[in-house]
């Protein structure tokens, strides 16, 4: 038996007062969250046009690493939902070297995307200053509860600043 749509669902389900504030709140989310969508979906498309517009070779050895590197998470990821490897491949009708061959295609775009937007950001001399990265940890540590300067500490002792970095100028080459 579904509820009365009313100011009381509101007040039950929400911190709002009328059924009329709870809608207005959540149709100003959906609009933002279809504006930032389209902007996404633009930012893509141009990296496509651009990376299309690009030669980029891309090392053998680099698209192994990142093909094995994605072939080895997927597999730690079905193991953790209890399935071996083998058992997928069997369910869904493939096998371990179509699953390769599918990350190494895989492997090969998104070097080939990471390759032009660092070029890009090189060319256009963007940087992440270590505020950009603070604040970017900032938003990491709200995503997982985490104290902000506690998540900045273990990422610079695993080595994983850098990272960050990377991914702050992509944003901003993005941006630009």
């Amino acid at each position: 038996q579904l509820p009365e749509l009313d100011d009381e669902f509101a007040k039950d389900v929400s911190e709002f007062d009328t059924l009329d504030e709870l809608k207005a709140d959540l149709r100003l989310k959906l609009e933002e969250a279809a504006v930032e969508k389209a902007e996404t979906d633009v930012k893509e498309a141009l990296v496509d046009l651009v990376v299309a517009g690009a030669a980029v070779e891309v090392p053998d050895t680099m698209i192994n690493n990142e093909a094995g590197e994605m072939y080895n998470n997927f597999t730690r990821s079905i193991a953790e939902q209890g399935m071996q490897p083998e058992h997928y491949f069997k369910l869904s009708d493939t096998s371990e070297e179509a699953v390769r061959a599918r990350f190494r295609g895989e492997a090969e775009e998104q070097l080939k995307r990471e390759l032009v937007l660092e070029a890009i950001g090189k060319r256009e001399k963007i940087e992440a200053s270590d505020e950009d990265i603070r604040a970017e940890v900032g938003r990491m540590a709200v995503f997982y509860r985490q104290d902000a300067d506690k998540l900045y500490e273990m990422l610079k002792e695993a080595g994983q600043i850098g990272g960050v970095r990377r991914g702050v100028i992509r944003n901003k080459v993005l941006d630009f």
